[in-house]
């Protein structure tokens, strides 16, 4: 590990005039961050599940046959993998949202059903499920990250909390525990246009220079291998379509005339404190971020943010979240102990697609032999131009031979697969179904006898005992994405965003008190009012399909009376059906209350007429009986 990252109190540079010189305290924190990035770079190559992240991309993609086969030969892909990614990605996006917010104080309930309400809101604005769809897919392949952070631009410059799909290259934790935030920091690295850091860091923004490894795009119709051998060790673990969004290529590179940069984002726990005798000032006061230390105490409690354009320091600082946790959260289907980013989900299908492909290509072959067979004949059956000319397979083709050969020419004899082969195919199919987790419907469709309904629900029960595991991991992430949301809505969201999302509802007490403008109650630390909350999921709640023996349960005690309406319809996930089905059924009710009046009035005073009194009611309730009259 590098030296000592040198301590820094007044951090944003923002305002200060163009053209300033780099300082040494920046030439310092460039070489830590340099330093400190090769090693963790280093370190995340070095893991077998990123080094074959390529050639699980290639598979997905149908590039399965990488030996070059002659052309006669056939190359069959029955691309198992894609389908197995698909199913999982549906089945794990079909979410619910069975996560609550919960206060620990009974006085802020009220504020907790506003952060329900706001989190639900953001997750339909913002189609987070496409994204966690992304996540899942960068998990299968190795590990997938979510990326949660406040992004000023969002709805008319009025801005939003934004969560965005990272990879396993994308994100690169510093000696990374058990869980990402136990690590010492994350880095983050995206390419970046140059135009991008001039418009987002005005200061230093144009200080940053083209990286030539991410400013260049593939030209056509060169040479491939001068380019190959001036990729970089991180490149080769790229599929050539991430190397095209990076900007690399396998071909011949030419400048491109959109230059771009290397973004990364150092995420460090500073334990450093103010060894000086005065109060200084972390951050910029005038903002959220910023703060006051004492002397003695930590100047980066939250944990520190060095901001990197290239070898430009654009921004160091504190983490200016609140929480202060790294605004990331880490999703691994297949976690290890020895090694941090998990195993893929298809390091042990390749080797099944692999024999899938290789008996069809098998069978294949011998079809072609069988449909187009050899002829076998004698050297002197035909004459040369008869041999160069001789297509016997061709439809009506007449052939002459020399009735002086050793015997006349014919078809050789087909290939006969054995039964195995079959049986083979039919067990690497099963196996990667099994593999997947999931239950093959189509199998089950086509036996004799179809099970019933409960069977079938046990049967993809006990089948799915993988796909569970997946499911309490996403509950896990879904937890350290809410840990962090609830203290950035008491951070970011402001009166008027709260208003334009919720309307009246998101309206609080504390909105109008001594500190207008804000949900923090006057008093109250703004920094600490948020620990107040948790963001709770119950386990097994997540996924809707998981919910169907709970919801076949509640119907049936529905049935023998045991449960009402009301609780019904939330375990059916009907919520919104509560008030107007009361309203209905108390409609309904008073018309069948008045159809009996009239049909017993009609039975017993011969007539169907129903008095005034008698409407009102039952349609409005029993009236107040008339003041009696004064005694004279």
């Amino acid at each position: 590990m590098p030296s000592e990252l040198p301590a820094w109190y007044s951090v944003d540079n923002i305002g200060l005039q163009p053209n300033i010189p780099i300082s040494d305290h920046d030439k310092k924190v460039s070489n830590w961050c340099e330093g400190v990035y090769s090693e963790a770079r280093d370190e995340l190559e070095r893991h077998e599940e990123i080094v074959a992240m390529d050639r699980y991309i290639r598979y997905l993609t149908g590039a399965q046959w990488t030996e070059r086969r002659p052309s006669y030969k056939s190359s069959p892909i029955a691309n198992r993998m894609f389908i197995n990614l698909i199913q999982l990605v549906s089945y794990l996006t079909d979410i619910r949202q069975s996560f609550e917010v919960r206060s620990n104080n009974r006085s802020y309930d009220g504020h907790a059903d506003i952060l329900n309400k706001i989190i639900k809101s953001w997750m339909l604005d913002e189609d987070v499920d496409t994204t966690l769809a992304m996540i899942i897919i960068h998990a299968s392949l190795c590990i997938g990250y979510a990326r949660l952070t406040w992004n000023p631009d969002l709805h008319g410059n009025e801005g939003d909390m934004e969560l965005t799909a990272c990879g396993a290259l994308d994100v690169i934790p510093i000696r990374p525990g058990h869980n990402l935030q136990k690590s010492i920091g994350v880095i983050y690295r995206m390419p970046k246009p140059l135009s991008w850091f001039k418009e987002k860091y005005p200061t230093k923004g144009s200080f940053v220079p083209a990286d030539r490894e991410y400013s260049q795009f593939l030209a056509q119709g060169s040479n491939s291998g001068t380019a190959s051998t001036q990729l970089g060790r991180s490149a080769q673990l790229l599929s050539p379509q991430m190397r095209r969004l990076f900007g690399r290529g396998t071909s011949q590179s030419t400048e491109s005339m959109i230059p771009q940069a290397l973004y990364r984002e150092f995420w460090i726990r500073d334990e450093q404190r103010n060894t000086s005798d005065q109060v200084v000032y972390v951050g910029n006061p005038d903002r959220e971020y910023g703060y006051a230390v004492k002397p003695g105490a930590r100047l980066y409690p939250r944990g520190r943010l060095i901001i990197m354009g290239g070898p430009i320091t654009l921004f160091d600082g504190p983490n200016p979240f609140w929480h202060g946790q790294f605004p990331f959260a880490a999703l691994r289907f297949n976690r290890v102990p020895w090694q941090w980013p998990g195993i893929s989900e298809f390091r042990n299908q390749i080797p099944l697609q692999d024999v899938m492909n290789s008996v069809l290509a098998g069978i294949l072959d011998t079809v072609k032999r069988a449909v187009n067979p050899p002829l076998l004949a004698p050297d002197n059956a035909f004459g040369l131009a008869t041999k160069r000319a001789l297509d016997p397979n061709m439809p009506g083709a007449k052939l002459f031979y020399n009735p002086s050969s050793v015997f006349q020419p014919t078809y050789a004899q087909p290939a006969q697969l054995p039964s195995f082969v079959f049986q083979v195919l039919q067990w690497a199919e099963q196996e990667l179904s099994d593999q997947a987790g999931f239950i093959d419907l189509s199998s089950v469709s086509r036996k004799g006898i179809v099970p019933a309904a409960d069977t079938l629900e046990q049967m993809k029960e006990g089948q799915q005992t993988l796909v569970r595991l997946k499911v309490r991991y996403i509950e896990s992430f879904f937890k350290d994405i809410g840990s962090q949301f609830i203290p950035n809505v008491y951070q970011f969201y402001t009166l008027g965003r709260r208003i334009q999302m919720l309307g009246e509802d998101g309206k609080t007490w504390e909105d109008f008190d001594i500190e207008p403008g804000t949900m923090v109650p006057a008093g109250v630390p703004k920094e600490e009012h948020w620990r107040s909350f948790r963001f709770m999921v119950q386990p097994g709640s997540l996924l809707k399909s998981a919910r169907v023996p709970y919801q076949m349960l509640m119907l049936n005690l529905r049935r023998m009376g045991d449960m009402d309406r009301e609780n019904l319809f939330k375990a059916l996930d009907l919520e919104g059906l509560i008030d107007s089905s009361k309203k209905n059924l108390e409609a309904e009710g008073k018309d069948i209350l008045m159809q009996a009046v009239r049909q017993k009035m009609a039975g017993t005073a011969g007539g169907g007429n129903v008095s005034p009194q008698a409407i009102q009611a039952l349609t409005e309730g029993p009236t107040a009986e008339p003041a009696p009259s004064p005694v004279m």
